[in-house]
């Protein structure tokens, strides 16, 4: 696994034992030190939760906004996407299995800041940034850190997810 840094994931709570508790979405996954939560992109290492998708990709593309499938929102522009590894859900039809239930942990993927998110934003003259192909919420402070920043440079985001999410970190995307 090649990480650069390690990020903190927000929404947890300890329990005995090193054991952790994901609060971000509703499975509300226990999970013991050294494992993965369902996602397979949240991971307990020695009593503390890590985001391992933060600031790492599978995909990068920029594409048409008609493809997030939004049909009325700034028609005939770009979008910045950004998928990365993991999905806390696992259906049997997915078009992007082969990037939503794959590990974080995985060696194939890009490093990205989200100031050089940015940049490429500007740089391929894209209107909007989209999380998207996997479940994105599941990068959440990747999103809540990028959106900010984005919300700073005129950048709208677009968030492509299965909704599969707790109200508390919710709302605090929102006010992105």
């Amino acid at each position: 696994m090649i990480i650069v840094s390690l990020h903190e994931a927000e929404f947890y709570e300890k329990l005995e034992g090193d054991e952790v508790h994901c609060l971000l979405c509703p499975r509300f996954c226990k999970i013991q030190p050294g494992t993965l939560g369902n996602c397979k992109s949240r991971k307990n290492i020695d009593g503390k939760l890590f985001a391992l998708g933060y600031n790492r990709f599978t995909s990068v593309h920029a594409d048409p906004i008609e493809k997030k499938p939004i049909y009325h929102f700034k028609p005939g522009t770009s979008t910045m996407s950004f998928g990365t590894a993991g999905c806390n859900l696992h259906c049997d039809m997915c078009q992007n299995w082969s990037i939503s239930q794959v590990s974080a942990e995985s060696n194939n993927m890009i490093n990205i800041t989200s100031k050089q998110a940015i940049e490429k934003v500007r740089n391929y003259n894209c209107d909007t940034i989209a999380y998207t192909y996997n479940e994105p919420l599941i990068n959440f402070e990747w999103i809540k850190d990028t959106g900010k920043l984005a919300h700073e440079n005129n950048i709208d985001n677009v968030l492509v997810s299965n909704g599969l999410i707790n109200k508390e970190p919710l709302s605090s995307l929102l006010s992105l």
